[in-house]
């Protein structure tokens, strides 16, 4: 079975026990009592659970108090749509709790916007705001329509909540557009954003060092309240994988436990560097999903299960170099090359093009990793061999 990489609902699927702390934050945006807004920052790395942890912290909120809609922001493939849907979906938040003329009068907003030089485009409407302009009240000047929003929104009794996710997934022109949106409509009143984000990956497209804009301090601009999910317990994520390995296990032999030689070569396979390739519940699901794919394809006569284990590793988290062994086989099986002369020089010359090839993988953390899953998987790569290459090196 597939393990599919959806974020979770309700506290009865979190199994990080990050609900203590989603409720915290429910209860902040519930016990604002203010006509004012506020930006609250969710980070975290690519696959920490942030979506699943607003989706908690959305879900201990009084609907009847309050009007949310998630943006996906990297859903467009342009600016002209991003910013179209972004107006669209707020206008009709709006209309919700105000009524259709404020809800009008939201959009005719958005077009006055794109008469400043703000980079926003409102080619592909399927309305002209500015042709409606007539029809309202003879002040149509940006600053008399906010007035007229903002008596509008401190009035009503709900909270509009606007969930902006995914923000890392954006491009540096897209990543400065959506934050200028932000900063444009957070201060509605009763509004309430909630982005969430890779930090260090927002920061370093938002910096422009030729003009000194640093990417830190204008978030420290846009954002109120910020905070970063906690990674997950080690143990914890290692209980989740033991858990999963179990289950394709026993898919493929049965009720069969490990024992003996297999256990322990497992056990060295696991301290290898396997263990710490785990960081997010997505890696977990990831490679579990993975092996099971390919699990139900070779079939257990055909391969070693501890070897399968290891191997199915490298594939997930270095594909790249997962590709190579295939294409350089002699430097993981053992062979003799007639042109060589001795046994150092040949683990020499493995050794080489072995330490060559781990270069494919970028990351210093996982190239670790899974370089001792290789010297676990392939004797010849042990320290014996290499201790054989460094003699041949020093004569």
């Amino acid at each position: 079975m597939i393990l599919p990489d959806y974020p979770i609902e309700n506290k009865e699927q979190d199994q990080l026990k990050r609900f203590p702390l989603a409720s915290k934050v429910a209860d902040m945006i519930s016990a604002f009592s203010g006509k004012e807004s506020f930006v609250i920052g969710v980070e975290g790395k690519w696959g920490s659970g942030k979506t699943s942890f607003i989706n908690l912290a959305l879900g201990q909120l009084d609907k009847d108090k309050i009007v949310y809609f998630t943006f996906n922001p990297w859903n467009f493939s342009d600016e002209t749509s991003l910013l179209r849907d972004f107006f669209i979906k707020f206008s009709e938040a709006v209309e919700k709790i105000t009524g259709k003329k404020t809800g009008k009068r939201m959009k005719e907003y958005a077009g006055k916007l794109s008469e400043l030089d703000l980079g926003i485009s409102y080619e592909g409407f399927s309305f002209n705001p500015l042709k409606l302009l007539k029809f309202w009240s003879p002040d149509t000047s940006l600053g008399a329509i906010r007035k007229e929003l903002d008596g509008a929104l401190s009035g009503i009794e709900k909270k509009i909540i606007v969930v902006i996710d995914d923000i890392d997934r954006l491009d540096k022109k897209e990543t400065k557009l959506i934050l200028k949106l932000v900063k444009l409509t957070a201060d509605f009143p009763k509004t309430i954003f909630i982005l969430a984000y890779d930090r260090n990956r927002v920061e370093d497209r938002i910096t422009e060092k030729e003009n000194g804009l640093d990417g830190g301090e204008y978030l420290k601009k846009i954002i109120q309240v910020s905070f970063s999910l906690p990674l997950p317990d080690q143990q914890e994520l290692w209980n989740l994988l033991f858990k999963d390995l179990d289950v394709s296990l026993e898919a493929v032999y049965g009720k069969a436990e490990l024992s003996g030689k297999e256990e322990s070569r497992w056990g060295e396979l696991f301290r290898s560097g396997f263990n710490n390739l785990f960081s997010t519940i997505r890696d977990i699901k990831r490679y579990i999903s993975s092996l099971r794919l390919d699990w139900s394809i070779m079939g257990k006569s055909d391969v070693n299960k501890i070897d399968f284990l290891g191997i199915e590793a490298v594939r997930v988290f270095a594909p790249r170099f997962y590709e190579a062994i295939s294409a350089n086989k002699e430097v993981f099986i053992e062979s003799r090359e007639s042109f060589h002369y001795n046994e150092a020089e040949a683990v020499a010359v493995r050794h080489k093009r072995y330490e060559e090839l781990l270069k494919i993988i970028s990351d210093e953390e996982v190239r670790k990793n899974i370089d001792g899953i290789c010297k676990e998987l392939f004797p010849q790569l042990n320290s014996h061999s290499m201790r054989l290459s460094e003699e041949y090196e020093n004569d």
